[in-house]
Formats: structure tokens, sequence, C-alpha cells
């Protein structure tokens, strides 16, 4: 078994802890030289068996790290790409969802003392910097508004 287990809660659930899970398995794969084998599929390298073993060992990690409810989709792949595609076709979520969940958030918080808010100051920027970054900038005066 690989030495990288995340603990129940953890684990691939569904699309609602896919983005940290994703984040998570792919840095740990990339720590251990093994992230090349989530982004192409290892069967389209010259000499293909020399490269199973690696491919093997990404996709037990992935595997491992899902609950088993999501184990049922990706048992039959034959390798780490195939499990990480079909996961992404289910579970990934696109922008227009993650807009909504943030803007969501920004409107939800609320503050009592001083040091609750600077934490949510900070987690505002961020949600700014996110929406930025996906091409949804809110001009000064909705920001204001919000904050």
């Amino acid at each position: 078994m690989p030495e990288f287990i995340l603990s129940e809660k953890n684990k691939l659930q569904g699309s609602s802890n896919f983005d940290i899970w994703y984040c998570t398995i792919e840095g740990y794969l990339k720590a251990k030289q093994l992230g090349g084998y989530i982004k192409s599929n290892y069967k389209t390298f010259n000499e293909p068996s020399k490269f199973e073993p690696n491919d093997a060992l990404a996709g037990i990690i992935i595997f491992t790290n899902c609950t088993d409810s999501v184990k049922r989709y990706i048992m039959n792949c034959e390798s780490a790409y195939e499990k990480m595609e079909k996961l992404k076709s289910l579970y990934k979520l696109d922008d227009s969802h993650n807009h909504g969940e943030w803007l969501r958030r920004l409107g939800s918080l609320k503050t009592t003392n001083l040091k609750e808010t600077m934490n949510v100051m900070n987690e505002i920027m961020e949600l700014f910097k996110l929406l930025e970054n996906s091409c949804m900038n809110k001009s000064n005066m909705e920001k204001i508004t919000i904050m």
C-alpha cells in the first residue's frame, strides 16, 4: 500500500471537495515524480511497459484516496490518467458554479470582533482574487458594497 492515505473526511467524496482533493493528490504525485501519469496516458509513451509500475502506483494513490462510493466509478479504469479524467468529468465543477459559490460565501461573511474581521477580510480578498483570476472581476464599487 502507498504511504499516502488521506483521512476518511479528506478522501474524495464528490464535487463538494474535488478541487481541494485534486490539489492535494496532484501535489503528492508531483513530489513522488508521478505527476505526469495524470496528465497523459502512459500507454502513448515509447516503451509503455517501462512506465507501467509507476502508473500503477499513481493509480493506487488515486484509488485509495477516494471513498468507496467514488471508487466504484473508477475501479475498471486501466491507468492513472483514465482514473483522473473520469473523476474530473464526474466531479470537477465549472467556473459558473464556482462563481456562484464564491459570491454566496462573500454574502455570508459576518464578524463580531477585530480578530474575526481580519480573518474575514483575508477571505474576502482571497475570494476577490479567485473571481478576478476567473475573468469575473468585480468593480471597486461592488467590492465596497460587499465589504
